[in-house]
């Protein structure tokens, strides 16, 4: 199914998905691998993810970039992804306090001008 997109990937901009465990091991690898192929995409809005899922996305996308992104609305446990966008200016958080957020972009996220859902407070600072 993935395939399809393929033919659009200079039309792409935005990506809104689900991501479940179901057949992650084969789903997700091939997820990492189109959202390289996209070089005008510039949101990726997780609308939901299962909150063990972070393993799985540690794991497939290790060594991806996604500089051309600039816009994440995710759940905090899908940091993961965050960490491959060097480019992020925007970064809502949609799920939990935004702790592993706060972490990914003070090492890897420099960029990154807006928050959004969470409140980089003392207690999440601490976390980092």
């Amino acid at each position: 199914m993935l395939e399809i997109y393929v033919y659009l990937t200079g039309l792409n901009r935005r990506v809104h998905v689900v991501v479940t465990r179901y057949k992650s091991a084969i789903i997700l690898p091939k997820f990492a691998s189109l959202l390289t192929r996209l070089p005008n995409l510039h949101t990726l809005h997780i609308l939901h993810a299962h909150t063990l899922i972070s393993g799985a996305l540690k794991e497939d996308f290790k060594g991806i970039r996604l500089p051309q992104i600039r816009k994440l609305i995710i759940p905090g446990y899908c940091h993961e992804i965050l960490k491959c966008c060097p480019g992020a200016r925007s970064v809502w958080c949609i799920r939990e306090d935004g702790r592993k957020l706060i972490r990914a972009i003070g090492t890897d996220c420099k960029e990154v001008e807006e928050l959004r859902g969470f409140q980089p407070n003392e207690t999440v600072m601490k976390s980092k």
